[in-house]
């Protein structure tokens, strides 16, 4: 797929700057939810999937599904038109330690567990600008699984640098009584971060 002209005309970001171990982009594409003759893909997912190691996304205003790169480098920023939000979360995983992954601008709702999930990263990421929510806890009468999840969950990872994000913990799990009276639990942390490198 060749990307569109205006992808094309687009500069890398600055703000990449910040990141070190940043290689740079090769190709820049246009996502967006909403088709039109000057964009490249239409969901994250997708974008990920096809996109070679040093591309830059740039994404437009709009909801867009959760993905999970695993082992590519790459840079994602948000076109600065509104608000680009990823519905579910997102992953990253497996980067090498010559990749490197930068994230701007974009904000995570109705989190499955965690609203960003890094885990065996060699490489860096820089995570700029974003709102990540993790998933609210379900009633431990009614479910299994009663812990909610926090905004950010790292491990095994070199580095990873969150600059001017909001990281926030799930809502804790509605208690009930024998008496169905309810109360709130406990919420999760912002940030969680185990056995980093």
């Amino acid at each position: 797929m060749q990307p569109s002209a205006l992808a094309r005309t687009l500069l890398f970001p600055l703000a990449l700057t910040a990141l070190a171990a940043a290689s740079p982009a090769q190709t820049a594409y246009i996502v967006d939810d909403t088709p039109g003759v000057d964009v490249d893909f239409s969901d994250l997912p997708e974008a990920i999937a096809a996109i070679a190691d040093g591309d830059l996304l740039i994404v437009r205003s709009g909801t867009y599904s959760s993905f999970t790169a695993i082992g590519k480098s790459f840079s994602m920023v948000e076109e600065q038109t509104g608000v680009a939000r990823i519905e579910g979360g997102f992953a990253i995983r497996g980067t090498g330690p010559e990749q490197s992954v930068f994230l701007h601008g974009f904000e995570v709702i109705n989190a499955v567990q965690e609203g960003g999930y890094f885990r065996n990263n060699e490489g860096a990421i820089w995570v700029e600008d974003c709102i990540l929510r993790g998933a609210p806890g379900s009633n431990p009468l009614f479910a299994v699984g009663t812990s909610s999840y926090p905004g950010a969950f790292v491990s095994n990872c070199a580095e990873v640098v969150f600059a001017d994000c909001r990281l926030i913990g799930g809502y804790g799990p509605e208690l009930k009584d024998e008496d169905f009276q309810s109360a709130a639990g406990n919420g999760s942390i912002g940030l969680w971060v185990r056995s980093v490198t």
